[in-house]
C-alpha cells in the first residue's frame, strides 16, 4: 500500500513539472535572447587625424610596419642628412635606416654595421675622436637573470667607401662590471675638450640582496676612459657592516645642465622607489682647485624629502628669465599620497647659490589630474615657432588614458592642453625624438607605440610632420668645435631678439634608457621679432663668443653653423675652417 502511494506521488510530481515547462515557459523559438554587448572599441591611435597640427607621414617616409621603443636621430654616414637607428623593443638588436635625400625615405641597411649581432637597452652616439664620424656607446640594463649580463661597450665608427662599420674599442673603460645601467650621458665636466661619461646605475645584486649600485663618472680622452668616480662626493661610500653603499640611489635617468651657470656642466639624476633625486653641482674644491660634484638636491628644492618614482629631469627656460627651470617626469597611481613626487615644472627662482626651485605641478595637470601617470620622457620645444617653449610628454603605462600630451604655452606663461587637435595623442608613446626632417624650420616628431599593460595594442612607429600654419620664423643652430668637442655638447646658447632672450642647453641624449634627438638647436622667432645676436658659452675653459645676426635676411627658416673662431656658415657644415 505504501509503495502504491509513493508511485502515485512520483507521477503527480512529474505531471506538475511537465505542466510548468509546457505552459509556464516560452518555447525556445519564443524565448527572448539577451543582447550580448560587444566591449567598446578603443582608439589607441590619435584622437583625430583631420586638420591636426601634426600629420602622420610614417608610410610616406618608409617606416610603415616598423616597430620601435627607442630612436636615435643621427647622421651615421656623415652625409649631412639625419638617419635613424631604432631599437624595436626594450631590449633588442639595433636597426639602421639610412635617409635617402632623393626619395625622402628611410631605407633599412641590408647589413649590420656591427661585426656580430647583439641586443641593447640603449645607445648613445657621439664623435669622440673628432674624425667626423659618430662613435657609439652600447648600454644594457642587466635586469633579466635569463640573459648574460653585459658591461658598457664602446664602438668606433668607420666609413669605408661609404659603408658604415663599428669596431669595438677593447678596454675602453678598463676592467668594469656589468652594472645595472639605466642611462649614460656624455659631458665635458672639466672643459678640457674631451667628452667624459656619467653612468647612472639602478638596482643590482650586492651579495644576495638587490640594492642600489653607485653611479660612475669616467674621464675621457678620445676613445679611452678612466674611472674617477671619487669626485662624486659620498657616492661610493661603502658601509661594511651592512654591505651597502649608503649614499647610492636607484638611478633610472640622467641628464646634464649648467644649473648654477658657473660655466661647468652639472648632473641631474632621477631616482625610483621613493628615493630622492640628486642635483650634482660641478664645483671647484677650495683647497686644490680641482673639480668636485656635490649633491644639492634637497637644498635647492630639486629633490623632495619624500621622493618619488622619477623617470627623467630636463633643463629649459620656459619663462625667458634666463634662469633654468626643470621639467620632471614621475610614475604615480591616482590614489598615491600627495606627499609623493608628481610630474612637475620646477621654476628656477634666482641666480643665487645654491640654485632654488619652486615645484609647480599644476602646469602639467591640464586635463589629467585624477589619473595615474607614467611620464617617461619629455621635451621643451617650440612647436609653432612663437618664441615660447611648449611641452611634449610621453605618458605611457596606463592605457587607454596614458597618451602623448602636447601642452602649448600662452602669453601669460600658462599651458593649454592641445593634445587632441595636435594629432599626437596616441596611447603608450615611447622614446620620442625631435628632428626637422623636411628642413622647413618646424620640429617634427618620431616616436613609438608599445603594448605595455595592454596586449591589444599593435606596436608601431609614428612619424609626424609639423604643419603649423603661421608667419613665425626659426633658426636652427649647428655647432662645430675645434678646442671643444666637435658637436658642442654642453654648450649654453642664447638668442637675443628685439623682444627678449631665449636660452638653450645643448644635449641630445637624456633620461631613462635614453633615445637621442636630432642635431641642431632650434629657436622659434615670433612674427615681427628680429634676431639680433647669438651668444655661445662653448664647452672649453672660458671660451665665450658673440655672433651678430643682423645681416641675415630670411623669410621662414635658416640653418646656421657656428664656429669657435666667430665665423658663421650658412647651412649645415661638416666642419669649420
Amino acid at each position: 500500500m505504501k509503495d502504491m502511494e509513493s508511485i502515485s506521488l512520483i507521477f503527480k510530481i512529474l505531471a506538475f513539472i511537465f505542466l510548468i515547462f509546457h505552459f509556464g515557459c516560452s518555447s525556445p523559438q519564443e524565448r527572448v535572447v539577451p543582447e550580448i554587448k560587444e566591449p567598446p572599441k578603443i582608439n589607441f591611435g590619435p584622437t583625430s587625424s583631420e586638420n591636426t597640427i601634426f600629420k602622420d607621414q610614417t608610410k610616406e617616409y618608409g617606416l610603415e610596419g616598423v616597430t620601435g621603443s627607442h630612436f636615435y636621430a643621427v647622421d651615421f654616414n656623415s652625409d649631412s642628412f639625419t638617419d635613424l637607428v631604432v631599437l624595436p623593443d626594450l631590449y633588442s638588436t639595433p636597426r639602421f635606416y639610412q635617409f635617402n635625400s632623393q626619395t625622402k625615405k628611410f631605407i633599412l641597411l641590408g647589413f649590420s654595421p656591427f661585426k656580430t649581432l647583439f641586443p641593447a637597452s640603449f645607445l648613445n652616439f657621439a664623435d669622440l675622436d673628432r674624425d667626423g664620424i659618430l662613435d657609439v656607446l652600447v648600454g644594457t640594463f642587466n635586469q633579466q637573470k635569463s640573459i648574460t649580463p653585459m658591461p658598457l661597450r664602446l664602438f668606433k665608427g668607420v666609413l669605408k667607401k661609404g659603408r658604415l662599420a663599428y669596431q669595438e674599442v677593447k678596454g675602453a673603460f678598463g676592467k668594469i662590471s656589468a652594472w645595472p645601467t639605466s642611462s649614460a650621458v656624455f659631458l665635458d665636466f672639466d672643459l678640457d675638450g674631451y667628452l667624459d661619461l656619467y653612468v647612472g646605475n639602478w638596482l643590482g645584486y650586492l651579495g644576495k640582496d638587490k640594492l642600489p649600485v653607485p653611479d660612475k663618472l669616467f674621464k675621457g680622452e678620445g676613445l679611452k676612459f678612466r674611472d674617477i668616480s671619487r669626485v662624486l662626493r659620498g657616492e661610493n661610500e661603502f658601509i661594511r657592516s651592512s654591505g651597502t653603499y649608503f649614499n647610492a640611489r636607484p638611478t633610472i635617468g640622467v641628464s646634464t645642465c649648467d644649473v648654477d651657470k658657473n660655466g661647468y656642466p652639472d648632473i641631474l639624476t632621477s631616482s625610483s622607489l621613493r628615493k630622492k633625486n640628486k642635483l650634482w653641482l660641478n664645483l671647484s674644491e677650495s683647497k686644490t682647485g680641482k673639480r668636485v660634484f656635490i649633491d644639492y638636491g634637497v637644498e635647492s628644492g630639486f629633490a623632495k624629502l619624500t621622493g618619488g618614482n622619477s623617470f627623467y629631469s630636463l633643463c629649459g627656460d620656459f619663462d625667458g628669465d634666463q634662469v633654468f627651470d626643470i621639467l620632471t617626469g614621475e610614475f604615480n597611481y591616482s590614489h598615491d599620497f600627495e606627499v609623493n613626487d608628481r610630474s612637475a615644472l620646477l621654476k628656477g627662482l634666482s641666480h643665487s647659490f645654491p640654485p632654488k626651485f619652486k615645484r609647480e605641478s599644476h602646469h602639467l595637470d591640464v586635463g589629467r589630474w585624477a589619473k595615474g601617470r607614467s611620464d617617461r620622457r619629455g621635451h621643451f620645444f617650440d612647436f609653432n615657432n612663437d618664441s615660447l617653449s611648449d611641452l611634449l610628454i610621453d605618458d605611457s603605462g596606463f592605457p587607454p588614458d596614458s597618451r602623448q600630451y602636447l601642452l602649448k604655452q600662452g602669453k601669460m606663461k600658462k599651458f593649454k592642453n592641445v593634445s587632441k587637435i595636435s594629432g599626437l595623442d596616441f596611447v603608450n608613446p615611447s622614446g620620442t625624438v625631435l628632428v626637422d626632417l623636411n628642413r622647413d624650420g618646424k620640429m617634427d616628431v618620431i616616436t613609438g607605440q608599445i603594448k605595455i599593460r595592454d596586449r591589444r595594442i599593435k606596436p608601431r612607429v609614428y612619424l609626424f610632420l609639423n604643419r603649423s600654419q603661421n608667419k613665425n620664423r626659426s633658426i636652427n643652430v649647428f655647432l662645430r668645435g675645434k678646442k671643444s668637442n666637435i658637436r658642442g655638447i654642453g654648450s649654453l646658447v642664447t638668442l637675443k631678439t628685439n623682444q627678449g632672450k631665449q636660452m638653450r642647453w645643448v644635449q641630445r641624449s637624456f633620461g631613462t634608457t635614453p633615445s637621442q634627438n636630432g642635431e641642431g638647436t632650434h629657436f622659434g622667432i615670433a612674427y615681427g621679432d628680429k634676431p639680433l645676436q647669438l651668444t655661445i658659452k662653448w664647452p672649453y675653459k672660458d671660451l665665450f663668443k658673440k655672433y651678430s645676426l643682423e645681416r641675415f635676411k630670411f623669410k621662414r627658416n635658416l640653418d646656421l653653423t657656428f664656429c669657435e673662431s666667430g665665423k658663421i656658415i650658412v647651412g649645415r657644415a661638416k666642419s669649420c675652417p
